[in-house]
């Protein structure tokens, strides 16, 4: 209720044709303006009748109580809602909301950019091709049973990983499956040939001192890299502080022997698993090719087997540059 001491005051005035009109002032003895708000008879009963209250004019639920704020306050509470905002990532409620139409966008923003780049359009399209480079001509089952790449350990030094890619053992010996190791190298030569074509750094790595003279020319007359000495730990997990600066990491590492010594696997190969280098790799019968992004079970002892192995990845990465210098 609104009394004769209360700082408010209301009135009712007639209006032809329309509901009452109550002003309701709020007097401030500090300052001589008056803050005036006109609300409608009609609104006010709706919110009683709501409510569950009679309606009444003299009990007015539509004061407004200015209270003074405190601006550090103010600018806090700014500064907090600013920094949440930036926080949490903008979302359009479209594409939650609808999978499908998400989908299509990416398509339409993936087809313009190929539109205006031919470049990407030759990489996509390289991609669809089973075998863009057409690595499975540079050699046959039988090159690889001449060159002993079926040749295994003894039977009693086999790894368990490597069991479904044994075919047998003949006076002690294991014998590969020549059909799984030549389907395994094939996909291995298209994936250098890719990473050669679109540009990548290629290290070839052999810790066998006997083949190192081999790998070291073979990395150098197709342009890339070779590691044949003793490999310090951190050169890819670190580079940073082992180089003094940012340096770029190989895009994919050749293994033309996965082990260090008889017992110990090489330790570039859990390094390059750890940074998410892709890797092409040699496994005899002794080797674990769980780490190995492309494992090829084979013989890693033999130099025949080694010298095959390196001409077919050197063909390899040749014919994925020639590639790119023809067409890019």
């Amino acid at each position: 209720m609104v009394t004769a001491d209360s700082p408010f005051s209301c009135g009712q005035v007639p209006h032809q044709g329309a509901d009452n009109i109550i002003w309701i002032h709020k007097k401030d003895h500090t300052s001589s303006q008056t803050s005036e708000k006109i609300y409608s008879a009609k609104d006010k009963q709706r919110a009683n009748q709501q409510m569950g209250k009679s309606s009444s004019v003299g009990s007015i639920p539509y004061m407004e109580v200015t209270q003074k704020q405190n601006p550090l306050l103010t600018l806090l509470c700014w500064l907090i809602l600013s920094v949440l905002s930036r926080s949490f990532p903008v979302r359009n409620l479209a594409s939650i909301s609808s999978p499908s139409l998400n989908l299509a966008q990416a398509a339409e923003v993936e087809k313009e950019y190929l539109i205006d780049d031919p470049k990407s359009q030759i990489l996509q399209d390289s991609l669809k091709h089973p075998d863009f480079f057409k690595v499975a001509e540079l050699f046959t089952v039988e090159e690889l049973f001449k060159s002993r790449v079926h040749l295994g350990h003894k039977t009693g030094s086999v790894d368990d990983r490597m069991t479904p890619y044994i075919f047998g053992a003949r006076l002690g010996c294991l014998i590969f499956d020549l059909d799984q190791t030549a389907d395994h190298l094939r996909k291995a030569l298209n994936f250098t040939a890719h990473i050669a074509f679109r540009g990548g750094l290629i290290l070839f790595v052999s810790r066998n001192p006997h083949f190192q003279h081999t790998v070291e020319n073979v990395a150098k007359s197709c342009g890339e890299f070779a590691h044949c000495r003793y490999w310090q730990g951190g050169i890819l997990t670190n580079s940073t502080v082992q180089f003094g600066c940012v340096t770029r990491l190989p895009d994919l590492i050749i293994f033309i022997n996965t082990l260090n010594n008889v017992m110990s696997q090489h330790v570039a190969v859990k390094d390059a698993a750890k940074m998410l280098i892709p890797t092409v790799g040699i496994v005899d019968s002794n080797c674990n090719p769980n780490l190995v992004t492309y494992p090829v079970p084979g013989n890693d002892d033999t130099p025949s087997a080694i010298n095959l192995y390196c001409n077919l990845f050197k063909t390899a990465v040749l014919r994925g540059k020639e590639k790119r210098k023809d067409e890019m």
